[in-house]
């Protein structure tokens, strides 16, 4: 079995969301709704990977759909140059994001301190930042030595025209 290389990329682009959700979906038909502490059980993966979609994986999906619009017609060329300025470009998305989900948890429960003040989001995004550009850049590497190496293996084939 092959990989077209454009599939392959829409795959790696949308693995951050597809995988947590596929380890919570396994988790709750094994029967543990991942939300116990059961001592670095599948479950208590799956709770935190669910918890990372909340706070991040939202904000990835808009950062998804905006990138395949973006990427539409030469999705293959644009996202070779993309992909070095995307993690840069999601930090200020991750941290609107990242204000939101707090703020509307703050709502949910009714405690103000999970509120982070607006003008704290600066202070906090260098942290953010560095946080994003590590995993956001591995992550770029990662997908393409992964490429080369499934391309050398024959398992990948170009498509470009």
């Amino acid at each position: 079995m092959t990989l077209l290389t454009n599939t392959y990329y829409k795959s790696v682009f949308w693995a951050p969301i597809v995988i947590p959700s596929l380890v919570f979906v396994i988790s709750l038909l094994m029967g543990d709704p991942g939300f116990q502490n059961t001592g670095g059980s599948l479950a208590n993966q799956a709770a935190f990977l669910i918890f990372s979609l909340q706070v991040a994986g939202i904000p990835y999906l808009l950062f998804l759909v905006a990138s395949h619009f973006l990427l539409k017609k030469d999705f293959i060329k644009g996202l070779k140059q993309y992909s070095f300025i995307a993690p840069l470009i999601f930090i200020p998305i991750l941290m609107i994001g990242y204000w939101i989900t707090t703020y509307l948890y703050a709502l949910l429960v009714g405690d103000s301190s999970w509120i982070i003040p607006f003008s704290d989001i600066i202070a906090t995004m260098g942290l953010f930042s560095i946080y994003v550009m590590v995993v956001g850049y591995t992550y770029v590497l990662l997908a393409f030595l992964g490429y080369h190496l499934l391309k050398l293996a024959g398992l990948v084939i170009d498509d470009e025209t």
